[in-house]
């Protein structure tokens, strides 16, 4: 269901947002409360005492009590279904036997940390297609997980229904040589019918991270597609993931472009062919030969 991962393995810092439309508080195995929310969970990289740290917001009237407004994290790091956010002190006012296994496995990450009622101790990214699907906290004092969900589109998969066998090739290229944001390949995308372009960019690109390029071009597919709504929506959340008020301007710029003009197969192959006759790199080769492919399988 979820993302899988290396376990253990050390993961750079950085800011995301999610936005949960519910909650669940467990205790004892036991569901004992449930509801709605529309607050942000909100993340921030951070420098505190000389090292850089994750500190995560929550601001909920109903559920400050249970779950502080501001928590610090000192490390970063995969588990086997899951991405975590950690604090395990040396010397602590709690007992627990995950925190005991964080510091068997990998060592204390600060010397003493004294846990309120409300402080988690680790903080759970559950991923989707690289998407953020859940996020939950575990609690030592006393001994809780509260879990969240989102129930809306934050995917941002619009088209799923679109999808076929005949993007997958595509997708998993980018996603196999990792660099998803590649401005030169991103731009042989353009040939491709608008429908293709949303379908791909949509699986690549995740509406909680800051990745200006691929913001870019799937704002340029929505608006030459006349999907000016899913290009605002773009806009919307690069500026909330702390996108330059420059290159928001650029964005914003766009929104006034005109429909993407229709082209047949031979016109795209004659364009990707041009592309790969011109072209001496290798990924770049495979990718125009995959561009190829599909167009032959795919257009009239």
């Amino acid at each position: 269901m979820f993302d899988n991962f290396k376990p253990l393995q050390q993961l750079q810092k950085q800011n995301f947002d999610f936005y949960p439309t519910r909650y669940e508080t467990w205790k004892g195995g036991k569901m004992v409360s449930s509801g709605k929310t529309n607050s942000i969970i909100s993340a921030r990289v951070l420098q505190q005492d000389g090292a850089e740290k994750m500190e995560v917001n929550f601001i909920d009237s109903n559920l400050n009590n249970e779950l502080s407004q501001k928590n610090i994290f000192d490390e970063f790091l995969t588990s086997t279904d899951r991405l975590q956010l950690i604090t395990i002190p040396e010397e602590t006012n709690v007992e627990n036997v995950t925190i005991m296994m964080f510091k068997k496995a990998i060592g204390a990450t600060r010397q003493r940390k004294h846990f309120s009622n409300g402080e988690p101790f680790c903080c759970n990214l559950f991923i989707q297609s690289g998407v953020i699907a859940k996020v939950t906290f575990s609690f030592s004092n006393p001994e809780k997980l509260i879990e969240f969900y989102s129930e809306d589109n934050v995917s941002f998969k619009f088209h799923k229904d679109q999808k076929h066998s005949g993007h997958d090739p595509i997708i998993h290229f980018f996603k196999r040589n990792r660099f998803g944001s590649n401005n030169a390949i991103m731009t042989f995308l353009s040939v491709l019918a608008t429908i293709d372009r949303c379908v791909i960019l949509e699986e690549l690109y995740n509406p909680n991270m800051l990745d200006s390029i691929l913001s870019d071009k799937l704002l340029l597919a929505y608006v030459t597609s006349g999907k000016q709504y899913l290009a605002e929506k773009v806009i919307e959340n690069s500026i909330r993931n702390g996108e330059s008020e420059i290159n928001v301007w650029g964005l914003r710029d766009k929104l006034d472009l005109g429909l993407a003009p229709v082209r047949n197969r031979v016109q795209r192959l004659a364009i990707y062919n041009d592309f790969l006759s011109k072209s001496q790199n290798l990924i770049e080769r495979e990718f125009l030969n995959l561009m190829i492919d599909f167009c032959n399988k795919t257009y009239e």
